[in-house]
């Protein structure tokens, strides 16, 4: 360890001189680390050295020349002291906060999620100076749509369709993986202040996951209620509808017609209308009521054949622990489930976390050995332990002038699960919900330079009609005369 600098603005990095001006903290100072989560780094300056610190700003840490840590500024309070100098209490967060800027709108279907994770640096973290870090999770998700969300977010929902994490780095690479990718060759052997703890606060052995409406099959000709009238316009259908339907008509025995449908409040001048999510058929305030008729087989008659939506709810569970403990349920509901499989997939992730007692550990030693997400060999024969754990935390505070103590929380697979849900309903970001008749515009600008592939010559010609003046020659074809020639290209 080295004496330790701090860095405002300007640019700095692994293996980068850092051209930012250096200021003086203050002998407390805490960095806090979590797995799934942002970094927090807390510290006052004493010395400013006239460096612009304001939110927003970067900030990179180094352990003489080595870079140890790099974020931006999120909060600042200025104080005067009585000997009339500003004393900033600062708060900052990891380049992690980056992808909190952009709102993602983006839909996708059957893809992988690294290939999802291309597509959101491509798109959206780049501009930021986000690039790609490790990202190998080869998971497809068959649907899965984001209507202006927070690209933190996205990737928070992406995460809970497996035992994933994902991180932006010191520097500035987006990393996706597996938790259990990586594991520590440093085994952490009857450490003095190695502490455990063991809960069941997060333990079920039957897991419900509800998602959106899935789709149905096509429900072909089938007839809403009520039974025409001569006054009612409204028909429902047995499910809400998921695309247009065809609306047919049976007016007096005439047989049947098809009838124009448009989306409700949005057209006008069709016959029918719907809406999405909607069990509901309106007929054209302008159109012909049907009725029911003297003669029952001349009643006019509805008919409509549409794709319908119906709940989406899996449930899953672990019969061994059933047996053992009882049944001890749980519910929760993912508005990204689209599909049964992704459905599936889910809710047995969560249950494969949460069917065994957690344990959890606590240390804290003088040198950054783990990193968060990795998995710790840790062996203790008196509290009886021999097996790798994960590093969910860490806590950085200074040890005299050029030291710094690392307090370590580490958990087993399940008290993981327990952590990530908490993490998710702390940290939720708001969101822009659509209502079902509202529709997203996005407008691109568009730059494409095109060229042709070949020329082609036409002649033109015109009709000749009988005259004194026409005699046949060689170039003279029945009823046509050359006129000229254009070129066109492809």
């Amino acid at each position: 360890m080295g004496l330790r600098h701090l860095y405002i603005g300007g640019t700095g990095g692994t293996g980068v001189t850092p051209t930012g001006t250096e200021v003086q903290i203050g002998k407390q100072w805490t960095l806090n680390q979590r797995i799934n989560n942002k970094d927090t780094f807390t510290f006052t300056i004493e010395d400013d050295n006239s460096a612009t610190i304001e939110p927003l700003v970067e900030i990179y840490f180094y352990d003489d020349t080595t870079y140890i840590w790099g974020g931006v500024i999120k909060t600042v309070d200025i104080e005067k002291t009585s000997i009339n100098r500003a004393v900033y209490s600062v708060k900052a967060e990891d380049f992690t906060c980056l992808t909190e800027r952009p709102l993602v709108i983006r839909s996708y279907e059957n893809q992988s999620i690294s290939n999802i994770i291309d597509s959101l640096i491509t798109t959206y973290f780049s501009s930021y100076g986000i690039s790609e870090g490790t990202n190998t999770i080869t998971t497809v998700i068959k649907l899965i749509s984001f209507n202006y969300e927070k690209g933190d977010n996205v990737l928070n929902q992406l995460k809970n369709f497996g035992n994933f994490q994902w991180n932006v780095n010191k520097d500035k690479e987006l990393n996706f993986t597996l938790i259990t990718s990586t594991t520590s060759t440093t085994t952490l052997d009857n450490e003095l202040s190695l502490k455990k703890s063991l809960s069941a606060d997060n333990y079920r052995n039957v897991q419900y996951a509800k998602g959106k409406k899935k789709r149905t099959s096509i429900n072909s000709e089938k007839t809403p209620t009520p039974k025409p009238d001569g006054k009612t316009r409204e028909f429902f259908t047995n499910y809400p509808i998921a695309t247009e339907p065809t609306v047919e008509t049976n007016v007096n025995g005439a047989g049947w017609v098809v009838k124009t449908v448009g989306l409700r409040g949005l057209t006008t001048g069709k016959d029918f209308y719907w809406s999405y999510n909607s069990t509901q058929i309106s007929q054209d305030e302008n159109g012909t009521v049907l009725t029911d008729r003297v003669a029952p087989d001349t009643d006019d008659q509805i008919r409509v054949t549409y794709i319908g939506l119906i709940p989406l709810l899996i449930v899953v569970s672990n019969t061994n622990e059933v047996t053992d403990h009882g049944s001890i349920e749980n519910y929760i509901y993912n508005k990204y489930i689209e599909s049964p499989e992704d459905g599936k997939d889910y809710a047995q992730t969560l249950l494969d976390k949460y069917s065994n007692d957690s344990d959890k550990f606590s240390f804290t030693i003088q040198s950054k050995t783990y990193e968060i997400g990795e998995q710790i060999p840790i062996v203790d024969t008196l509290l009886n332990i021999n097996g790798d754990f994960l590093a969910e935390s860490c806590t950085w505070s200074p040890r005299g002038i050029n030291s710094i103590n690392y307090t370590y929380n580490v958990l087993d697979g399940v008290a993981l699960g327990g952590w990530e849900e908490f993490f998710k309903n702390l940290f939720a970001p708001e969101v822009i919900e659509l209502d079902d008749q509202e529709t997203v515009i996005r407008i691109y600008n568009w730059d494409e330079p095109t060229d042709h592939d070949g020329q082609y010559d036409i002649e033109i010609s015109n009709a000749l009609y009988p005259s004194n003046s026409l005699y046949p020659s060689n170039t003279l074809y029945p009823n046509t005369s050359l006129t000229g020639t254009t070129t066109l290209n492809d």
